[in-house]
């Protein structure tokens, strides 16, 4: 009797729960390799995001296109509204305003995977190669004329110019 009493309880918390939208699981946000102290929230298997954090993180901002007008996602000219008819791109957690990341995340050239309980982000803005005063890996190659192995760590210090070429 007991047991059935508690997986009534279970099933109606279930159904409260889902009816006030409070079932969701959350998600630890990692943007282009770097961990925030984000929380993402999935629903109904919809990933939605904490919009002003998350639009700061991957360098876009959440904004009202004009007077009275819809919720838009933008970065640089390109605005992606929240909300258009027929969809619920947000909902309020405890005060705090969520974006679903399916409606504005592609279009801004963010991709995402869900991951071990991490929403893991790539912005696509990650900068590949090195910069000025980075340090290249180290690497060992044949001396062009001699066949002698030569190491970048030996140069490690100098003023060093690689010129590299490759024909595929």
């Amino acid at each position: 009797m007991k047991r059935y009493f508690l997986l009534c309880g279970a099933i109606l918390f279930f159904f409260i729960g889902k009816i006030e939208g409070q079932m969701m699981s959350t998600l630890s946000v990692v943007v282009d390799q770097q961990k925030t102290a984000l929380a993402a929230k999935v629903q109904d298997g919809q990933i939605y995001v904490p919009l002003d954090d998350f639009c700061s993180a991957v360098n876009a901002e959440a904004k009202i296109l004009e007077e009275n007008g819809p919720l838009a996602v933008c970065r640089d000219d390109l605005c992606i509204p929240l909300n258009v008819v027929g969809t619920e791109d947000t909902l309020t957690v405890d005060g705090l305003l969520f974006g679903r990341l399916g409606a504005f995340g592609e279009p801004l050239g963010v991709s995402w995977t869900q991951n071990n309980g991490s929403l893991v982000v790539m912005t696509g803005q990650m900068v590949a190669g090195l910069g000025i005063g980075n340090a290249p890996p180290a690497f060992t190659l044949p001396d062009m004329y001699s066949g002698v192995p030569v190491s970048s760590s030996d140069y490690m210090g100098k003023k060093t110019v690689f010129y590299m070429w490759a024909s595929w």
